[in-house]
């Protein structure tokens, strides 16, 4: 949580930022050597990306993923995938999860232009999907 003045903008890169930071110094010095930030819609912006893309440095490495909500044109998208493009996807402990499948779609993507250099697009979903997935 970061409290801030009433009059301060919603959801500013500047806060986004700080709270990263902050949630980071919270973790012991001996585990920051690989860090792994989860971002939603709300903080999905190019900003941020720009700030985590340069956060990794030889002493760190940095990983991301920004989730967002699925419109029409990532809809079209993920109908476009082969049959044969989705792969199976895998669990938190690395584990293959054949019930869940994912696939790169950033080729396909209108809004993928936008990003930054090495940010893809990759929907995963339960099943293949046949309609909407979630990323």
């Amino acid at each position: 949580m970061l409290l801030r003045p009433g009059n301060a903008g919603p959801n500013t890169f500047t806060d986004h930022r700080d709270v990263l930071a902050a949630a980071i110094r919270q973790v012991p010095a001996r585990f920051r050597n690989e860090i792994l930030v989860r971002v939603d819609g709300a903080g999905a912006s190019h900003e941020l990306v720009r700030h985590q893309l340069g956060m990794s440095s030889p002493r760190r490495k940095v990983l991301f993923t920004c989730g967002w909500m699925i419109t029409a044109a990532d809809e079209d998208a993920i109908r476009q995938v082969p049959a044969a493009a989705w792969k199976p996807g895998t669990g938190q402990d690395g584990a293959v999860e054949k019930d869940k499948h994912v696939a790169e779609i950033t080729h396909l993507m209108s809004r993928a232009g936008n990003w930054p250099a090495g940010c893809g697009g990759s929907p995963a979903g339960s099943s293949r999907p046949a309609g909407r997935c979630r990323t």
